[in-house]
């Protein structure tokens, strides 16, 4: 995941971003949670896989960037078909297989446990999310949380120095539980709307 952001300090505020994604992506210890099928990639078992990259450019910093790019991701995702791949042994063990790569087959990314991030930020006693750059700036603690269509939490990570509140903690993730299905949902909607227009 490649995000690129231009000015003093951009490759290092795109790669913090980029981290921030890949995390929410990958399922956890459990197997709970992120989520792109990594065995969706694979061509020939331990040997062979697509490689997936997702390159973005921030165009506005005015708040909640790592939300809107997660977003992005999952649309872009969503769009994403992976060609099936004929594969012909070769005659020798020692060498590389043929392969040939069938458009025409090409099967869609499944994305339904594709997480969004939310970034719950505490502003005063209130809980807030999708603030502007402005507003960031009077929040007391902020949390992104990473959410499945399922409202399973896929990755949590605090940012800012400021420590967080156990109750306030758990409200925040709660908040973010409660409101990642229902964005997604509306995402996905739309999402299959325009395709179905463009068919």
């Amino acid at each position: 995941m490649y995000v690129a952001i231009q000015g003093r300090g951009g490759d290092e505020l795109g790669a913090e971003f980029a981290k921030g994604l890949e995390r929410s992506m990958y399922a956890g210890l459990t197997g709970r949670g992120g989520g792109l099928d990594l065995t969706a990639l694979c061509v020939t078992s331990g040997k062979i896989c697509w490689l997936l990259y997702v390159d973005a450019l921030v165009l506005n910093m005015d708040g909640n960037v790592s939300d809107a790019l997660s977003i992005a991701t999952r649309a872009a995702l969503s769009d994403t078909s992976i060609p099936s791949v004929e594969v012909q042994a070769a005659e020798d063990p020692n060498d590389e297989p043929e392969l040939e790569v069938l458009d025409d087959n090409a099967v869609k990314l499944d994305i339904t446990k594709v997480p969004i991030l939310l970034s719950v930020s505490q502003v005063g006693q209130a809980l807030a999310v999708d603030l502007t750059a402005e507003e960031e700036c009077c929040t007391s603690a902020a949390l992104q949380v990473a959410v499945n269509s399922k409202g399973q939490l896929c990755a949590v990570s605090q940012r800012g120095s400021a420590g967080i509140n156990p109750g306030i903690m758990q409200e925040m993730m709660s908040k973010a539980q409660r409101l990642g299905p229902e964005i997604i949902a509306v995402l996905d909607s739309f999402l299959h709307t325009r395709s179905m227009a463009l068919d």
